[in-house]
């Protein structure tokens, strides 16, 4: 997995407290790798720029949905053996939709084949997941310094020890809308 989506003098803008020497950039482009990796398990789907090859169940439908978002076009449809013109359909996110008037997908367990390119470059990734995976890494990265939100109260002549583990869910939220509907 490389770090091409993401920019490591970017991230350290966000993350204006570290130095940025040699090791310094080396651990921040470790943590922007690791949630990178967090928010793809999450998505479902890689990030980066790929061929895609999938089985999709027909539901009788005009349109089909891919399991990763970011698709840029559509190479090959095959529907129970016969190849469709990829010329006839159109891609949105990841919704592929017949242009021929009154066509359906047919019904059927993983009937339809797609070969497809999905994922982003740097220029267009969108802006909500580089800031989930850069929120993602800050937080990792202030961990490292065993920053882990441990907090002592007092209670009259008792003290107590909190320990609070990082959740990544509330960063994660804000991209659900890129993660495919599992049915």
């Amino acid at each position: 997995m490389m770090i091409e989506l993401f920019d490591v003098s970017e991230f350290s803008a966000y993350a204006s407290n570290w130095e940025n020497d040699p090791e310094s950039l080396a651990l921040k482009e470790t943590y922007i790798l690791s949630a990178r990796e967090k928010v793809e398990d999450y998505l479902g789907y890689s990030l980066a720029l790929e061929e895609q090859d999938e089985y999709i169940s027909g539901i009788g439908d005009t349109s089909i949905y891919l399991s990763a978002f970011g698709a840029e076009k559509v190479n090959l449809i095959s529907v129970e053996g016969s190849v469709l013109s990829a010329d006839s359909f159109t891609v949105s996110g990841n919704r592929v939709t017949s242009k021929m008037s009154n066509y359906r997908f047919p019904k059927g367990l993983d009937n339809i084949y797609v070969n497809y390119v999905s994922g982003w470059t740097k220029e267009n990734l969108p802006a909500s997941i580089k800031m989930a995976v850069y929120r993602i890494a800050a937080l990792m990265l202030s961990e490292s310094h065993g920053n882990i939100g441990v907090t002592s109260k007092t209670f009259g002549d008792q003290s107590r020890t909190f320990v609070t583990l990082n959740d990544y869910s509330k960063y994660l939220k804000a991209i659900s809308g890129y993660r495919p509907l599992r049915i």
